[in-house]
């Protein structure tokens, strides 16, 4: 009859209960590690399922643009005084006609304006007040009268900014919206001993319009405020070439350029009379017109100055 040894026996079954423990840690383990790879391929699918959605909806709707603080604007009255003011600056008149320095150049900067462009600009804030009569020495029965250097600086800097640099000894011809003695004609030349600029005025010259149908119809239709101040104004504008007026009757094309190529419309036999009751409006081709953005910035509080123009379909 075998007897078992009381040692062996203990320490056979001490072993297996050391092998059992071991091999239940080791199950644990690989339990965790399968578990751990569980969720990250979840995540993964999670990330990759993200993006699909992203791009896949990006694709059909189109990319969203994120609102920063550049695309900020408020939007201004078109009755607001400032915004009147400043589209004044590029609408006014000589003679009748509106000078076509912003609508025949597709883009408008300082560097664009000539010498005479600046006084021209500059001079069209000037008033009858500005001038002073002085004794002609050449011609006793003839007036002169001088506007001072500083007048016609402070007019350049407040429509180009402070930048703005200019040759001095030059002969300015000016046509005014106001007369002396009749005439608003006068060519102006500068006098380095009196710092001023000096003529004589000639003649009048008309300053309405003397053609029934303008040569361009034009509205002042968007005015907005960026957020670092900068005023935006925008303007619709159409050309009109006339092409006969017989017996009271007009006939006109009409144009979405200054150099009349992109045709918009063609008006046969228009009575007077019905021109007169329904003027011409840029408003009645308000998607196809031409829009001038025109841009201005801040100088000093309440100070702007033209900054720069451009023409887009």
């Amino acid at each position: 009859m075998y007897v078992a040894d009381e040692d062996n026996y203990k320490i056979e079954t001490e072993d297996y209960n050391y092998s059992s423990e071991e091999s239940k840690k080791r199950n644990k383990k690989q339990r965790k590690n399968k578990n751990f790879f569980r969720v990250i391929i979840v995540i993964v699918i999670a990330i990759i399922s993200g993006l699909s959605v992203y791009f896949i909806s990006n694709l059909f709707f189109g990319k969203t643009t994120p609102v920063t603080e550049e695309n900020k604007e408020e939007k201004l009255s078109l009755e607001d005084s400032k915004v009147k003011d400043l589209y004044a600056y590029v609408t006014r008149k000589t003679k009748g006609i509106r000078d076509s320095k912003f609508i025949k150049n597709k883009s408008v900067k300082l560097e664009n304006f000539s010498n005479y462009d600046k006084f021209y600009y500059a001079l069209n804030f000037a008033t009858d007040s500005d001038f002073r009569e002085i004794k002609n020495t050449n011609d006793a029965a003839t007036k002169s009268y001088a506007i001072s250097s500083d007048t016609i600086k402070l007019y350049m800097k407040k429509f180009f900014g402070s930048k703005i640099k200019y040759t001095k000894n030059s002969n300015i011809s000016m046509t005014f919206n106001f007369d002396f003695d009749e005439k608003n004609t006068v060519n102006l030349s500068y006098d380095k001993a009196q710092d001023a600029y000096i003529g004589s005025f000639s003649h009048h010259e008309n300053i309405t319009p003397t053609n029934f149908i303008e040569p361009y119809y034009y509205s002042l239709v968007k005015a907005t405020k960026k957020e670092d101040s900068t005023i935006i104004l925008k303007e619709k504008i159409i050309f009109i070439d006339i092409i006969s007026n017989n017996d009271e009757k007009y006939s006109y094309n009409v144009y979405k350029d200054y150099e009349h190529t992109i045709l918009l419309d063609t008006k046969t036999d228009i009575p007077k009379s019905e021109l007169e009751q329904n003027p011409i409006s840029v408003l009645d081709y308000k998607k196809e017109a031409a829009t001038i953005t025109y841009t201005f910035k801040l100088e000093t509080p309440g100070d702007y100055y033209f900054y720069s123009s451009k023409i887009s379909d």
